[in-house]
Parts: structure tokens; C-alpha cells; sequence
């Protein structure tokens, strides 16, 4: 078995638009076409890559191991190409950055590239190694700006704010707990919990606010694409819990309800960071601002944006 490229971007893209039919248009290929490379590709492998469901297309345990690293595959190919129109016109410097939140590689380059002029000067390299250690890996040397999503402070280190954000619960609109203005700790007992994979394994719903209050669920599935956790919610296969920022937009495509938890709303701080009198501050500087205003446009909450300073020194 030798997989081609064209069965990544395939794998990806259907995991990534919930359906054959929305997936084909992206692809610029008949529906028809794409289930027979579908079904040849699964062949090829053995295993069924998705569940075939009415309303969407659920990746399977291979599915979505082949879209996690078919996505880290697309973007080597993606930074390849770009790297090298750069070097034909010229030496361009490289960021290299890491983040603690697995979920952001998925949109980060993108966003950039495409709203950023920054991106006309520079190139960023993502290191997704550096994901369960990314403030040790800056202070060594092995990446040069960081995305964070934990609390903390390091005097070695330079911070500006981002966003901040809140952890909302998913469900769709017929769910009983539709409607709800707050979801309680004790609401979730008896309901399958979908949450995103974290490289320690802790989630802040499951480990935070939902053991604090002695509540378990009856299952938590651990999914590492948002996109795959919304299909399912959309599909009555549980509830979910993510970012309101992150979701907002596609959570109403679909027709599903964002509840803000209690009996206090769990609230995440993003900022990023570089060392301390780097002499690229101001190259920096202009990077941090890209991000704030790219995620701050992406959250339609007004109560989720942080002030319109320009820079926050911790």
C-alpha cells in the first residue's frame, strides 16, 4: 500500500466538511468520483476510514488517525512550496512557533497567510513537537514565538495578550439541554462528553470543572478534529465542549446551541510569547497584533475580546 497525496487531501478534506457532497464541491470532483477513490482508498488500507451516517460522515479510530497526520502532511507539503517560491525570490526569515493548543495548527497557518501582510516578509515554520512543552522549548532556543493557552510566568519570557476566550458546551437544538441559558456541572451526568484530544491528556471540563463537582459522564470521546466533534453533536452523538471563538460560526451552519457552563463561565486566556530583549521585538510585536486581530475577528462574542491595547506587558 503506497498512499498519494491525493488521498490525504481527500481523507482531510471530507473529515474537515461532514459530507461526500460538500467535500466533492471543495475538491472540484463529482460525488461519484469521490466515493470510488473513497472506497478504493479504504480498500487499499484495509479498514473503513469513515462511518456512513445520514447527516454526516464520522471518521473511524484509522480515519482519524489518517486525517490528524494527513493534516501535519499537508502543511510540510504546504511550507515546502511556499519556502521554496521565497527562496527563488529571495531569502525570507523564518519564525519557527509552537503552541499548547493542538487544535490552532489547524487554523494558524492558514488565518496568517491569508490576512496577514506579514506573511508577504516571513515564513512560519510550526514545530507541533514542541506542543506539550512549548515555554521550555522558546527558553531553549528551539522555536522563536509560542501561542499559549495556560496561565503562567516566566521573567525570562515577553508576553502579549490575545484573546480571551470561553469554553462553551455544544448540543444540538433538539437535545433536552437545548435552550438552556447555563449548563450545570450535574446536567452532564448519563451524557457522552466529546471533547478535543490534548497532548497531557487533561481537559479543563472533564479534569476541572466536572471532577471538582464529583460529576463523570457516562463516556468522553476524545476527538482531535473540531470538525468531527460538531458533526457528531449535529448528529445527537453526544455533547460537546470547545472554545465559543473557535466554533461559532460552523456550530450555527449546523444548526447547533453554544451554553455557557456554571455556576461560573470557564474562561481561557491566550497570549503569546517570545525571549525577553529578542532583537527581533518589533518583528514580534507585529506577528502578536496579526493574531489578535485575525482571532478576534473570528469570535463573534463582543464579551470574549480582550481591550485594544496593541501590547500587554506581564
Amino acid at each position: 500500500m503506497r498512499l498519494t497525496r491525493d488521498d490525504i487531501d481527500i481523507a482531510v478534506t471530507i473529515a474537515e466538511e461532514g459530507t461526500l457532497t460538500a467535500a466533492a464541491r471543495r475538491l472540484h470532483l463529482s460525488q461519484s468520483a469521490l466515493s470510488h477513490h473513497l472506497k478504493n482508498l479504504e480498500e487499499r488500507i484495509g479498514s473503513a476510514l469513515f462511518i456512513r451516517q445520514p447527516r454526516c460522515m464520522a471518521p473511524t479510530a484509522v480515519g482519524e488517525e489518517l486525517v490528524r497526520r494527513g493534516i501535519l502532511i499537508q502543511m510540510e507539503f504546504r511550507e515546502m512550496e511556499l519556502d521554496l517560491a521565497m527562496m527563488a525570490k529571495g531569502a525570507a526569515q523564518v519564525i519557527r512557533l509552537g503552541t499548547q493548543c493542538y487544535t490552532s495548527y489547524h487554523w494558524l497557518p492558514s488565518l496568517v497567510r491569508r490576512h496577514s501582510s506579514l506573511a508577504q516578509r516571513v515564513r512560519l515554520r510550526i514545530v507541533p513537537e514542541a506542543t506539550q512543552r512549548v515555554e521550555d522549548a522558546l527558553i531553549r532556543g528551539e522555536i522563536d514565538f509560542a501561542i499559549l493557552s495556560k496561565e503562567g510566568q516566566d521573567d525570562r519570557l515577553h508576553y502579549w495578550h490575545l484573546l480571551q476566550d470561553e469554553i462553551v458546551l455544544i448540543v444540538a437544538k433538539d437535545h433536552p439541554l437545548s435552550g438552556r441559558r447555563r449548563i450545570m456541572p450535574e446536567d452532564l451526568r448519563g451524557e457522552s462528553l466529546l471533547i478535543h484530544t490534548t497532548p497531557d491528556g487533561r481537559h479543563v471540563v472533564v479534569d476541572g470543572l466536572l471532577a471538582s463537582h464529583g460529576v463523570r459522564p457516562q463516556e468522553v470521546i476524545r476527538l482531535q478534529l473540531t470538525e468531527a466533534i460538531l458533526e457528531m453533536a449535529a448528529a445527537g452523538m453526544g455533547v460537546a465542549a470547545a472554545a465559543r471563538w473557535m466554533v461559532t460560526s460552523a456550530a450555527s451552519a449546523r444548526g447547533l446551541s453554544l451554553i455557557s457552563f456554571g455556576p461560573q463561565p470557564i474562561v481561557r486566556q491566550w497570549r503569546c510569547a517570545a525571549l525577553r530583549g529578542s532583537p527581533r521585538h518589533s518583528e514580534f510585536s507585529e506577528l502578536a497584533a496579526a493574531l489578535r486581530s485575525l482571532m478576534s475577528s473570528n469570535n463573534e462574542s463582543k464579551e470574549a475580546s480582550l481591550a485594544q491595547k496593541s501590547e500587554v506587558l506581564i
